[in-house]
């Protein structure tokens, strides 16, 4: 096997390792977003009993034995302190993440820097992803004929950079959603959220599953 061959393998395992970081970080999202409409009605709830209480009772000690440490407080704190935790996962995926792009262009080398924002987009006109898959197969099917039952190192190349392309804007889509969460998240706010973390906007999925039938190509070259 060549030598971008088997870096085209490599970068393809990361890019799938990314994928199921990516899942892992749309959980944690989620659970985000139920926490927080938790917390926000256990704050609700905590505010109307006390002053419900405190107006029954005339008190104001009794107002101020349900404030500061009573059991509706505590019951927001703690998923005050879920909250948090889910910030720090987050922001610890994103770390990973980020990892894991330096380390796709290490294995690409000068691949992904070579090839400008045109040109991808140019790329992607040229795989014409509205032929959908089969289209594209047959299109690799030619390359393999013309090039002795092989893709050339041009098209591993720029399917590289194009995908690396693709997960460099995803990262950022992500980064930004993260920073923008708290307590003031509106509900519809979270709900758009969570609907670009799932749907990834800026990833074409028909150029993955191309790339993947590249490296089942491969695997069948070396059995």
């Amino acid at each position: 096997m060549a030598a971008i061959e088997e870096s085209f393998k490599l970068f393809m395992d990361w890019v799938l390792y990314l994928n199921g970081l990516h899942k892992l970080g749309e959980q944690i999202l989620v659970e985000y977003g139920k926490n927080l409409e938790a917390y926000r009605r256990a704050k609700s709830e905590e505010a109307e009993y006390i002053a419900r209480v405190a107006a029954a009772a005339h008190s104001q000690r009794l107002s101020d034995f349900l404030g500061p440490g009573s059991w509706l407080e505590n019951t927001s704190k703690a998923l005050d302190a879920k909250l948090d935790s889910a910030i720090a996962r987050l922001c610890s995926y994103l770390k990973e993440a980020h990892d894991v792009l330096n380390y796709l262009v290490g294995i690409s080398k000068d691949a992904i820097k070579d090839y400008s924002e045109q040109e991808v987009t140019m790329q992607l006109e040229r795989f014409n992803l509205s032929t959908g898959i089969e289209g594209g197969l047959a299109a690799d099917q030619a390359t393999r004929d013309a090039n002795q039952g092989r893709i050339s190192f041009a098209e591993y190349s720029s399917m590289m950079a194009l995908i690396y392309k693709m997960l460099e804007e995803d990262y950022h889509m992500q980064k930004q959603i993260v920073d923008a969460l708290g307590l003031d998240t509106t509900s519809e706010a979270l709900t758009e959220y969570c609907t670009m973390w799932l749907q990834q906007p800026c990833i074409k999925s028909l150029v993955i599953e191309r790339a993947l039938s590249w490296t089942k190509v491969l695997g069948e070259s070396m059995s």
